[in-house]
């Protein structure tokens, strides 16, 4: 596969993902962040998504991630979901698919959502604040660095065994 077939592939993936989302009342709303959020993506750029669900519906909805997923192609990787660190009482799990094309879901309740200064709105049924998020403290910013290590580590074998088949 060259580039432009993963850019192609990775942006009918993005549109699946607003199409889904935008006809899914219980989404108040859905951004881009990273690279996309910041205007900076390139061919390589992965998809940092951010969905805040009514508060009503948000266990419901994580209940029914996989079939969103599939609805928005053929997933060959479900990370197990982990606490976001990107917004509050959010669950993150990286999807991959086929590409590879990475999607790093975080979703979290309406009540809890905040958005980065730098992002990129694909779905807006209420109004979630921008937030300028403090810089972290030398020993949090040690702690996450470590987290972010051990997680490519785990990662790497997958990654590696993914790419030789």
């Amino acid at each position: 596969m060259d580039l432009c077939d993963y850019t192609s592939l990775r942006d009918e993936i993005l549109r699946k993902v607003g199409s889904a989302l935008e006809v899914d009342r219980r989404v108040r709303a859905a951004w881009l962040s990273g690279s996309f959020g910041r205007g900076e993506e390139d061919s390589w750029s992965d998809l940092d998504l951010h969905v805040a669900v009514a508060d009503p519906h948000f266990e419901r909805f994580l209940e029914e991630r996989p079939a969103l997923y599939k609805h928005v192609g053929t997933p060959l990787l479900i990370q197990d979901a982990m606490a976001s660190d990107s917004q509050p009482g959010a669950h993150f799990q990286l999807v991959m698919y086929p590409g590879p094309i990475e999607v790093d879901w975080n979703i979290g309740p309406e009540s809890r959502a905040i958005r980065p200064l730098n992002f990129r709105m694909l779905v807006e049924h209420a109004h979630v604040p921008i937030v300028q998020v403090p810089p972290l403290s030398p020993p949090d910013r040690r702690a996450r660095a470590e987290h972010w290590l051990t997680f490519f580590w785990a990662m790497a074998p997958i990654g590696i065994k993914l790419c030789g088949r």
